[in-house]
């Protein structure tokens, strides 16, 4: 390699390696996320006590650097009822990572990633340089490692950087040939198939890795060194798993054990121990599985799955190939352009497809890593594999707007790898930025923090969290924005009536349906409005799912109550709600279909009803009432335009008091008598008044505006002071 292209590459490794050891930890988030709980504290207990014990001294170190939060899902095991606990998680990466934390503690461990990292980049330059000119060489090697999500893991505490590095090595002393020689030294060959051995053991899938190497070997006839590189894989996986039985008595934390993830709130407390009849204690707060069966099961996806997630995969919005490792895709081009690829090369891609299926297959709601990943944490350990598809590099401008295409879909993620701050932060915030939102939406996937997902007005709606809150019946939508929000109804929509309001005068709202209309409203008196939509026809067998865009010019500052999740540890204080605000641009509201707001539901007829004859003033009681459905139609209680029970208040001079709304347990089906107890709130002023209890279909009317609505009544004294009332009943007619 070119002296002044060692000095460029020496200069950017040794302020890289600089960097991990002036951050203050804890910093974004403020405390262990994901997997981190558990590989961060067998490096400690490595470093400090030789073992893979949890005891008191392990849990009170973790508290001294991350003293601000509960440590979350420490996944650990046991054999013997929890009489003893050990971490649940291999071992091998906090091993390897184990002098770094003595000496610098999680910082050590930042600097252990980056050092491999770096490592990597060498391997790559060093591996393209023989083909390629030196430069052109160490601009794709740097860009393909630093330039792709793989760089936001270095500042994680768990294993995916080692399991690069493993991957990395592999290839490299497999595939690699120093001058023109075609033999591979034999040292090159055992050091190859030994680096595998620990990535394998973390994840066996990556096995599929050395099909490239040994490849490369067997199409070459060298039968001894295939054999050599077989036997040095099998030895260094076998010292890997010997030294685990050492240390637990199992050779995996996946066979023979019990596994559990708890939350450890305080220091000097231990989170889990002996249990009745040998359990789990009652403060372990989620089982995990506990062996590799899955493994050998044959897996079950139906092909509109398989072929959702494949394209996903490749350019999902939160965890595609191709947008968080765009230098892949520059390799794959590269690799079909050779007009003499070498065999081996097919041989690796071939295992590169098969770490890709095997998530893809078997694990089909949660490929990319679970709720803690960046890009996609499980398949970035097999990712170095795609540099070691190319030979020789012509094309250096391609290499260069490689470059501009990394920085301009992971810009925040180089610059900002710790997570950014925000409205509604999470690690996946950066798929806010152009151009992530024109990429598909993983729907497929179990786990995708950021957005809201539940049922709103009686149909499920999923948008981003600083876009879209649910408030009730109704969605909250920010102003000056356009949100992206999918529906999905329990069955095909036709023609979905919404309401739509907003407290900002001239407010322009847009709605538009994917493959459907485009409607537009201006609210220039405030006062809601109804809007029709003409949803796209759906095939036979396709998710029943739709894309609604809702933009709109402007908005108005509204609070809203947040409610906590309730604190499991009293040791840190945590406000159970506070105010919160939320720039609304409109509220929407889901009403129906066109069809069910156009039925007749307006027939009823009143059974038995029983409420006291004197009520206090402001004071809220109980009506017990019968009433039937005697439309020829089915009153509805899911949706936003719902019959509910309700009620009027009228005074002696003629005010109008329009009461709470009390929601009916379940549809009522025509001829169906529903028996239920309805809140009612008197009046704040004494006096005598007429309570006419009637069902109301909201945003459509009254029953008793039409015929055979009419609602029940009775006279009732609202007084100042009641010592005790007796209960009238009377019967409806």
């Amino acid at each position: 390699m070119a002296r002044p292209v060692q000095r460029v590459l020496l200069a950017l490794s040794l302020f890289l390696l600089a960097l991990p050891l002036v951050l203050v930890k804890p910093g974004v988030p403020s405390g262990l996320k994901a997997d981190e709980a558990a590989y961060y504290m067998m490096a400690q207990s490595l470093a400090f006590d030789g073992d893979l014990v949890l005891e008191v001294d392990d849990i009170n170190r973790a508290f001294d650097e991350f003293p601000f939060r509960s440590i979350t899902n420490l996944i650990l095991m046991t054999d013997d009822g929890w009489q003893t606990a050990l971490f649940g998680k291999p071992y091998i990466y906090s091993a390897f990572a184990a002098p770094f934390v003595r000496l610098f503690g999680a910082n050590g461990l930042l600097f252990f990633n980056m050092a491999l990292l770096l490592a990597m980049v060498w391997m790559g330059t060093l591996y393209l340089a023989r083909r390629t000119e030196p430069a052109l060489a160490a601009l794709f090697s740097t860009g393909f490692f630093l330039a792709s999500a793989g760089f936001a893991y270095v500042f994680w505490l768990q294993p995916e950087v080692f399991n690069m590095a493993s991957v990395t090595a592999c290839l490299f002393f497999g595939l690699h040939r120093r001058g023109a020689s075609a033999t591979q030294p034999w040292l090159w060959i055992v050091f190859s198939g030994a680096a595998l051995a620990p990535a394998v053991y973390n994840k066996p899938v990556l096995a599929a890795v050395g099909l490239g190497p040994l490849a490369a070997l067997l199409l070459a006839r060298q039968w001894r060194r295939a054999a050599l590189w077989l036997v040095a894989a099998v030895v260094a996986f076998g010292l890997v798993v010997g030294v685990a039985i050492a240390l637990t008595g199992h050779p995996t934390p996946y066979l023979g054990v019990k596994r559990q993830g708890v939350t450890v709130c305080e220091p000097g407390v231990m989170p889990i121990g002996p249990g009745p009849a040998g359990g789990a204690a009652p403060d372990a707060d989620r089982p995990t599985g506990g062996a590799w069966s899955w493994l050998f099961r044959i897996p079950s996806v139906d092909p509109v799955t398989l072929t959702a997630n494949l394209t996903y995969f490749l350019i999902g919005r939160h965890a595609g190939l191709f947008p968080y490792f765009p230098f892949a895709l520059l390799a794959l081009l590269l690799f079909a352009a050779d007009r003499e690829p070498r065999r081996e090369r097919w041989a690796l891609l071939v295992g590169i497809v098969v770490v890709a299926l095997f998530f893809v297959l078997f694990i089909p709601r949660n490929w990319q890593g679970g709720g803690g990943f960046v890009g996609n944490r499980y398949f970035v350990n097999a990712y170095p594999a795609f540099l070691f598809l190319v030979r020789r590099i012509r094309w250096r401008p391609l290499v260069v707007l490689t470059w501009g295409v990394a920085g301009l879909l992971l810009g925040p993620l180089l610059f900002q790898p710790l997570a950014r701050s925000g409205p509604e932060p999470t690690l996946q915030s950066h798929v806010r930025n152009f151009p992530f939102p024109l990429l598909p939406l993983e729907h497929t996937l179990r786990e995708v923090p950021g957005y809201h997902d539940q049922v709103v007005g009686g149909i499920r709606m999923k948008a981003r969290k600083d876009l879209f809150l649910p408030r009730g019946g109704s969605a909250w939508l920010r102003g000056a924005s356009r949100t992206e929000l999918w529906l999905r109804p329990p069955e095909p929509l036709v023609a979905p009536v919404f309401l739509v309001a907003s407290e900002r005068p001239g407010n322009r709202v847009v709605l538009s349906v994917d493959g459907g209309s485009r409607e537009e409203v201006v609210l220039d008196d405030g006062r809601p409005q109804r809007v029709v939509l003409a949803m796209p026809l759906r095939e036979p067998g396709e998710p029943v799912r739709y894309r609604l865009e809702v933009s709109t010019d402007s908005g108005r500052i509204r609070g809203w109550h947040r409610t906590m999740h309730p604190n499991s540890c009293p040791y840190f204080n945590v406000n159970p709600s506070y105010e919160e605000s939320f720039f609304v641009g409109t509220e929407l509201t889901y009403l129906g279909e066109r069809q069910q707001l156009e039925t007749e539901v307006w027939g009823l007829e009143w059974g038995a009803v029983a409420v006291p004859p004197v009520v206090q003033t402001g004071a809220s009681f109980r009506a017990e009432v019968e009433v039937a459905n005697r439309s020829g139609e089915v009153w509805p209680t899911r949706t936003g335009a719902r019959v509910r029970l309700s009620y009027r208040w009228y005074s002696a001079n003629g005010e109008v008091i329009e009461g709470l709304r009390t929601d009916l347990e379940a549809p009522v089906a025509p001829g169906e008598w529903v028996r239920q107890s309805q809140e009612i709130e008197a009046p704040r002023a004494p006096g005598r008044y007429r309570l006419a209890l009637e069902p109301v279909y909201e945003w459509v009317g009254w029953f008793s505006d039409h015929p055979r609505g009419d609602p029940w009544e009775v006279e009732i004294e609202v007084v100042e002071d009641v010592e005790g009332s007796a209960t009238s009943v009377a019967d409806g007619g």
